[in-house]
């Protein structure tokens, strides 16, 4: 759960910033870290396009998991003015598991 946690909040902070802001070895590098991988010869739009994909995957499974407990995020990082997931544990494991499952069948 702590993977899921992690990832939700480091793709609310590059959805912030845009996926354009990040060079091509930390586009790489996240990209790695959500269980993408053979992308070494990609280029930069192919990989800006995988990461679009994943961050809509993802901002639709939060939101539906918000929506389904009826409540906003709890939290609030003020000087970034990023919401902070703040869901709980059954949620989460459910979201990391569609994460995994939907990169398993290459879903975006």
């Amino acid at each position: 759960m702590r993977w899921a946690e992690w990832m939700l909040r480091d793709d609310e902070y590059i959805r912030k910033d845009g996926v354009a802001s990040l060079g091509y070895y930390e586009l790489l590098e996240a990209l790695e870290e959500r269980g993408y991988i053979g992308l070494e010869h990609k280029e930069m739009p192919q990989l800006r396009a995988i990461m679009s994909g994943h961050l809509r995957f993802t901002k639709l499974l939060t939101d539906m998991a918000l929506r389904k407990g009826g409540s906003a995020p709890k939290g609030r990082n003020s000087s970034l003015q990023v919401p902070t997931t703040r869901l709980e544990g059954p949620d989460l494991a459910a979201i990391g598991a569609m994460m995994v499952v939907g990169r398993a069948l290459n879903l975006k």
